[in-house]
């Protein structure tokens, strides 16, 4: 798993966003230069295959490591990333344990090695359930995600920028569906947030699920964004995700030192867990203003968006990074998503968008977001009026019960939208669309015909997705499995499945344009 960013940041024009695909072309044709001539880079969320005892290549495998396990095997000879596995197995006092509901097709066993059957109760009714198991650290940072950073102006903005993309993120996770498939089987989930978030799961038992004496509940290193962090009169304190595990010397601390409260409780919170890596030289550093023993704690968490405080010696300035997206085939792909979330982001600064509900509803989201083919299949809760209202606007909401803030919409409705063609204004009943509210910023940047043209291009990758007309990377792989004629019905998915599978997605990753159901309706 190789992880790739551009040399430069981009720049801040419309022109500059065109730039974004031959970028990311120009980085595979670099990597291709680093490997073997009948080896290809491709981007993939998961390899279908990864933890299937043989069908290992031999070329780089680690028999040391793979004394431990063989997945152990395939990571990478650095202690670093050894070490990282071996503590987070350390702190959970036993093995992970990873459990992907299976697709159940007609020929599916109940039980293999690889496949565990689980009875249990759901209210009256006794549920059963299959899942397949994993076992190693490698389903989770073995795997591929694409991620967009961005410079705000000020910590303002950033703080700002931070809490309007959380909710975003688990309708961008379902829009980017690519992993239904895990150790060889098809999993009855499209994405794979849950299993990076176990996978880096160090919590004993004990902790998971409970809260401690204080009521604070333990949360996952790889997580929703655990609060809101703006000074932003349209945040509601119900918004908010309570109680929430934080350390309260660190807390003092920093409110002493002048902090307010909601940036002192997010760094409180980062300062909660202890950091899963440390080297030697960080314990000897003793300095007062260098960052690295913050950087430790804070490279130790995973939230779903980041808020990224500048480092020491260097004039980058506030960042927030947007996390939960999944990797897709295509360079094109990949640049049509990093592409809209950089403009809506844009257009959120420009019209001083309210997208808060509160976080639990997110955290629903996020896990609606999984279910398998929920882009046309789930409903999301999401805010019903976005635009501007005024501070009188903000002393009526803050009247408003908040559960009459947002409604359950459909990915279709929050991304094109139900409001009439060109009007824009608050309206409870209709719902403007995130694609039109961002085809408004570009026609009112006046942004040149032929960048307004290409950019559509992308843009309509998006429009297809939530509306169904173009498919997700995984209703395609899983529609490549189950129309095999090598496949059982019975949910694995085969070596020679495997391989034609992988090939028709290398030579669609070689095309810039591709027809098929996740380019084109024909």
């Amino acid at each position: 798993m190789v992880e790739s960013t551009p040399g430069t940041p981009y720049g801040g024009g419309m022109e500059d966003l065109l730039n974004v695909e031959s970028n990311m072309r120009h980085r595979r044709s670099t990597i291709q230069k680093y490997i073997q001539p009948d080896e290809s880079p491709m981007t993939l969320s998961m390899f279908p295959s990864l933890g299937v005892t043989d069908r290992v290549c031999e070329r780089n495998f680690n028999r040391t490591a793979a004394k431990k396990s063989q997945l152990d095997g395939l990571m990478s000879d650095r202690e670093r990333y050894h070490a990282l596995h071996d503590n987070v197995c350390a702190h959970r006092q036993q093995k992970l344990d990873i459990k992907v509901p299976i697709f159940c097709d007609q020929n599916t066993p109940s039980q293999t090695h690889d496949i565990k059957h689980i009875n249990g109760s759901r209210g009256h009714q006794q549920s059963s359930l299959s899942y397949i198991s994993l076992d190693n650290m490698l389903y989770g940072v073995g795997g591929c995600g694409l991620q967009v950073t961005f410079q705000a102006k000020n910590i303002v903005e950033a703080r700002m920028l931070h809490d309007q993309l959380c909710p975003i993120g688990p309708v961008m996770l379902a829009l980017t569906a690519a992993t239904p498939i895990y150790k060889g089987y098809l999993a009855d989930t499209d994405v794979r947030w849950n299993q990076a978030a176990a996978a880096s799961d160090d919590r004993p038992e004990e902790e998971r699920g409970t809260a401690d004496q204080n009521g604070h509940c333990t949360s996952p290193r790889w997580s929703l964004a655990s609060s809101f962090i703006a000074e932003d009169p349209r945040l509601r304190p119900e918004y908010q995700k309570t109680p929430l595990e934080v350390d309260e010397d660190s807390k003092s601390k920093l409110e002493d030192a002048g902090m307010d409260p909601l940036l002192s409780t997010h760094f409180a919170h980062v300062l909660a867990a202890s950091p899963l890596l440390l080297t030697e030289s960080d314990l000897r550093t003793s300095s007062q203003t260098d960052t690295n023993h913050f950087d430790s704690f804070s490279s130790s968490v995973w939230p779903h968006i980041r808020f990224k405080p500048p480092p020491t010696g260097s004039d980058i300035g506030w960042r927030v990074e947007f996390r939960p997206m999944e990797i897709q085939i295509t360079d094109f792909e990949n640049a049509a998503f990093s592409i809209f979330v950089t403009l809506l982001r844009r257009a959120i600064t420009h019209y001083n968008l309210n997208f808060y509900i509160p976080l639990d509803r997110i955290e629903v989201n996020m896990e609606r977001a999984h279910h398998r083919d929920a882009v046309r299949e789930e409903v999301f809760f999401f805010r019903k009026e976005v635009y501007p209202t005024g501070t009188a606007g903000h002393e009526r909401l803050h009247q408003i019960p908040v559960d009459q803030e947002y409604r359950e919409m459909t990915i279709n409705e929050i991304m094109n939208g139900t409001m009439p063609t060109g009007q824009f204004q608050n309206d409870a009943s209709h719902f403007p669309g995130l694609i039109p509210i961002v085809k408004r910023y570009i026609k009112e940047s006046n942004t040149d015909v032929s960048v307004e043209s290409q950019i559509s291009e992308y843009l309509d990758v998006l429009e297809g997705r939530a509306s169904g007309r173009l498919w997700t990377a995984a209703r395609w792989m899983r529609s490549f499995v189950r129309t095999h004629e090598s496949y059982g019905r019975d949910s694995t998915v085969g070596e020679v499945i495997c391989y034609d599978m992988i090939l028709a997605m290398s030579e669609m990753a070689k095309c810039r344009r591709n027809l098929g159901p996740m380019f084109s309706s024909n």
